[in-house]
């Protein structure tokens, strides 16, 4: 018997002994391959017009004066239509700009430009509680979605990335595709530029408005220290 649980024994040392004896030849094989790759020569990533358009769109604070071009969308527009559910399966924002609304505006991800905003019907982002679609808008550049009313989820994934929503039945009733729209955020007055029209939105409440300025619920949080 006593044998048994010595070969046992003398088993699992050695099993213990390989296991070390790999992870240092890992550590190993790892540091010569950082060493090597730190002496190469730096490429520079060629960075497109969505990546560029993507960064310059997700780096801080939320600008309270929004200037751009409106593109309108109908009522009760679901998640599924902002980002098809088949580009869910990455969080990776270049890839959500790319597909955003693909399916009712093919010529959206490519024209769309940093400070556009988007102006829709009742019931905007029904569907799923998915997080990928405001992100989607906001990784395309969009700077605030105007609305009739908002799904309740939608309203909160929008406020919790930073991308500013605004309730304007005005807005939405006297707006065309293609128009330049100026607003501010602060006070929610709404001016088109082409027609020379004023509007006043729903405000964001106080608490609202400081998670959107701080540009979303985890800069807020780092910013605050808490949430109050």
């Amino acid at each position: 018997m006593w044998k048994r649980e010595g070969l046992y024994l003398l088993i699992t040392l050695l099993v213990f002994v390989a296991l070390v004896a790999l992870v240092a030849l890992v550590t190993h094989v790892a540091g010569v391959l950082l060493t090597v790759a730190e002496s190469l020569p730096r490429q520079h990533h060629k960075i497109s017009t969505l990546e560029s358009r993507i960064i310059g769109s997700t780096n801080g604070r939320k600008e309270q004066n929004i200037m751009g071009r409106i593109w309108m969308l109908g009522d009760n527009v679901n998640t599924d239509v902002i980002i098809p559910g088949r580009y869910n399966v990455t969080t990776d924002r270049t890839q959500l700009a790319r597909y955003c609304l693909c399916e009712v505006l093919p010529e959206f991800a490519q024209q769309v430009r940093v400070g556009d905003v988007v102006i829709a019907g009742h019931n905007f982002g029904c569907g799923s509680s998915r997080e990928h679609a405001p992100a989607a808008l906001q990784a395309c550049g969009v700077q605030v979605v105007i609305a009739r009313s908002f799904a309740r989820i939608f309203y909160r994934n929008a406020v919790n990335i930073g991308l500013p929503v605004l309730v304007c039945e005005e807005v939405v009733a006297a707006s065309d595709a293609g128009q330049e729209m100026e607003l501010d955020l602060a006070t929610g007055i709404i001016h088109n530029r082409t027609t020379g029209q004023t509007f006043q939105a729903e405000p964001l409440n106080p608490f609202v408005a400081r998670i959107v300025a701080a540009g979303g619920i985890i800069e807020y949080v780092r910013q605050e220290g808490a949430l109050r």
